[in-house]
C-alpha cells in the first residue's frame, strides 16, 4: 500500500513542475506581448561603420558665361551607398555646410567614382565664388521619397576656392 501512495506522490510532483513551467512560459508570453505595444514597431536601420565617401577633386570654371562646379566623389568604404547629399557653405569659419547643392540618388559601389557638374543657375541666390566649404554625406535606403533615407554620420568636407 505504501508503494502505491509514494508513486502517486512522485507523479503529482512531476505534474506540478510541468504546470509551474507552463504557467511561467504563458506569463512571459503575455508580458512580452504587452510590452511590445510600448516600443516603436519600425526597425531603424543604421549605416555600417565602414561607409565612407570622399571628395576626390573639384574644379570651378566658366562655361558660356555661367559658373560651373565639377565635383568628383568616390566611395572609399566597404559598402554600397544609395546616394549622397552635397552641401555647401559661404561662411569662411563654417564647420558645417547648410546649403543643399545637390541631393542625388546616384548609387556608388565600393571604389566607384562619380563626377557631376553643378551649374550656378540651379542654386538660387548662391554664387560659387562665395562657397568656402563643401560636404558630402552618404545615405542608404530609398532614393525617393527622401524621408525614407538613412543618412550616415560619416561626412567628408573640403574647403574650396572658386573665383
Amino acid at each position: 500500500m505504501r508503494k502505491i501512495i509514494s508513486s502517486k506522490k512522485a507523479i503529482s510532483e512531476i505534474i506540478s513542475y510541468v504546470l509551474l513551467i507552463t504557467i511561467g512560459v504563458a506569463l512571459s508570453v503575455l508580458v512580452f506581448n504587452w510590452l511590445e505595444g510600448f516600443t516603436d514597431p519600425g526597425f531603424k536601420e543604421e549605416c555600417p561603420a565602414d561607409v565612407k565617401l570622399i571628395i576626390k577633386n573639384y574644379e570651378c570654371f566658366l562655361r558660356n558665361g555661367k559658373s560651373v562646379l565639377d565635383i568628383s566623389i568616390q566611395n572609399k568604404g566597404n559598402f554600397n551607398v544609395s546616394g549622397f547629399s552635397l552641401k555647401g557653405s559661404t561662411r569662411e569659419s563654417a564647420e558645417i555646410a547648410t546649403i543643399i547643392l545637390n541631393d542625388t540618388g546616384v548609387p556608388l559601389a565600393p571604389g566607384e567614382s562619380f563626377t557631376f557638374e553643378q551649374i550656378e543657375k540651379d542654386i538660387s541666390g548662391i554664387s560659387f565664388g562665395e562657397l568656402t566649404l563643401i560636404e558630402v554625406q552618404p545615405f542608404l535606403g530609398d532614393i525617393s521619397p527622401a524621408q525614407n533615407r538613412i543618412y550616415c554620420d560619416e561626412v567628408a568636407s573640403q574647403t574650396i576656392i572658386c573665383s
